[in-house]
């Protein structure tokens, strides 16, 4: 009997579905998959594969592939990562020597809003990344950076119109009905 529970936990371990940062496609959206972790409890990353730069002690926070990033709280350059990190992504957990927090379109519309360009959040996090910035993280960012902001609506004399300085992003407005 004894025998048969530790098999049946073997199997369990076993049919957990494991998956590393190599299985995570470019251009994968970070919502979905923050929602695939959601919906399998029993999931778990394996992140062991991700490359650690040579001067990974003197760096403050983890960037994942799924849009997470861990910070240590008692790492050099704390207070200046901190700010950083609540214009970009929202706070999950914060612990006393552990935050955890996570870039999503709020997130990053809130940091456009804030007048931070692409360029500069994607430096940053690779200014202060312990490993190589992954590049879906990256590709997320541009992708929704960039659409932020290009357009407004405007209220003139009881009608609305939109504006932009962008004359593609009007004609891409107007070819879609």
């Amino acid at each position: 009997s004894e025998s048969s529970n530790s098999k049946s936990a073997s199997n369990d371990n076993q049919k957990k579905r494991r998956r590393s940062t190599k299985e995570i496609e470019v251009g994968s959206d970070l919502e979905d998959l923050m929602e695939e972790q959601e919906e399998q409890p029993g999931d778990y990353a394996d992140f062991s594969s991700m490359k650690l730069r040579d001067d990974h002690l003197l760096r403050p926070i983890w960037v994942l592939p799924d849009g997470r990033i861990f910070m240590e709280v008692f790492a050099p350059h704390y207070r200046e990562v901190y700010d950083f990190l609540i214009s970009i992504a929202h706070p999950l957990a914060r612990t006393r020597l552990m935050h955890q927090y996570k870039i999503n379109h709020a997130s990053l519309y809130a940091a456009t809003s804030l007048g931070l360009e692409t360029t500069h959040i994607v430096k940053q996090l690779d200014r202060f990344s312990k490993n190589e910035l992954p590049r879906t993280v990256v590709d997320y960012v541009t992708t929704y950076t960039e659409r932020f902001g290009k357009a407004t609506l405007v209220l003139k004399k009881g009608r609305y119109f939109v504006e932009s300085h962008a004359l593609h992003v009007l004609q891409q407005l107007m070819s879609d009905p």
